[in-house]
């Protein structure tokens, strides 16, 4: 059987594709939405970013939770906050977030 794969599409012939990546290549080929991030150990890896809010009493409830491929932290928070008042129908009083989600933006947001 050849190295390669040839497929029709509406009728067309597409461009032939090799059956298996380049030795260095940048993309995962069977989770095309990963992203390549860097880990809390300095190495990069294939990764999707999770983002939770959980309530503040003894239950840790999560109440909201996104799942991103997007390294950034803090173009997420205003989402997550405008979430948690979908979710629970009120505005949260306090809110903690760590460093990664600290920009002007944000604090602009929060301020309002």
């Amino acid at each position: 059987m050849a190295a390669t794969a040839s497929w029709r599409t509406l009728g067309r012939e597409s461009k032939v594709l090799p059956r298996t990546p380049k030795g260095k290549a940048q993309r995962n080929f069977t989770d095309p939405d990963l992203c390549i991030m860097k880990n809390s150990d300095k190495a990069f890896i294939q990764a999707y970013n999770a983002q939770a809010v959980a309530d503040r009493g003894e239950s840790q409830v999560i109440v909201v939770g996104d799942l991103t491929n997007q390294a950034l932290n803090m173009t997420y928070l205003s989402d997550m906050v405008k979430q948690i008042e979908l979710n629970l129908d009120r505005r949260s009083k306090k809110l903690l977030a760590d460093a990664g989600y600290c920009s002007e933006e944000n604090a602009t947001f929060l301020e309002r």
